[in-house]
């Protein structure tokens, strides 16, 4: 890393997926889940403390088995994207003790209020629909983040936010990253429905560093 990087609050790769390429598989994923609430379709837990080849073992491993229930072309896909996030991450904190690798799906159980996150780092991939919208702090009111979170109170200029394209590769640090620049002010799009009020889900890619 250069010494610039520690003053940014995080990285996108840009990496366009047609959108509609996956929803099909977002949605049958969505009807075959139980829980409304917690669509988490795959969390697992991985030691950062262990050796150059147990860590590369065991991250490939645990990509494996994200996408069980994935198309090939596309577990091929999410696979690949959470062994090189998992590396990387690794290797931006290398005193972190733990990642947690997850796949979920995001329907209403969505983030829609701006905020920050209480965590180290998290890396995320959306594969369709829609991405992860995001503003520079000099576009938030923080006294509003911090005590009403009514977003059209938060952002002062709408047209200053962006958004990542599906496909993308986030890096966005956290209340808890140590450095001078963190805290990336974010939050899930809107939600989208099909046209029966179905939601249209997103399938979510998640590498996560909660502490140090």
């Amino acid at each position: 890393l250069t010494p610039e990087s520690s003053s940014y609050q995080g990285l996108r790769v840009a990496r366009k997926i047609d959108p509609n390429q996956w929803q099909f598989v977002a949605d049958r994923l969505f009807k075959s889940m139980s829980d409304e609430v917690d669509n988490t379709i795959c969390k697992i837990y991985i030691d950062l403390q262990t050796s150059e080849g147990d860590f590369q073992r065991n991250i490939q491993d645990a990509a494996q088995s994200l996408c069980i229930d994935l198309l090939p072309e596309l577990a091929q896909l999410v696979s690949k994207d959470a062994c090189q996030l998992a590396d990387a991450t690794r290797k931006l904190l290398p005193q972190a003790k733990e990642l947690i690798m997850k796949l979920e799906l995001m329907g209403n159980n969505t983030c829609l209020r701006w905020h920050r996150d209480f965590y180290v780092c998290r890396s995320i991939v959306s594969y369709n629909n829609i991405a992860t919208q995001y503003t520079a702090d000099s576009n938030v009111d923080f006294w509003e983040l911090d005590n009403c979170g009514n977003n059209d109170c938060v952002i002062r200029d709408k047209r200053r936010t962006m958004s990542a394209d599906v496909g993308d590769l986030i890096m966005m640090k956290g209340e808890k990253y140590l450095g001078k620049a963190k805290s990336l002010v974010h939050k899930s799009p809107e939600i989208k429905y099909h046209p029966d009020g179905m939601v249209q889900s997103r399938l979510v890619l998640k590498v996560d560093v909660l502490n140090l």
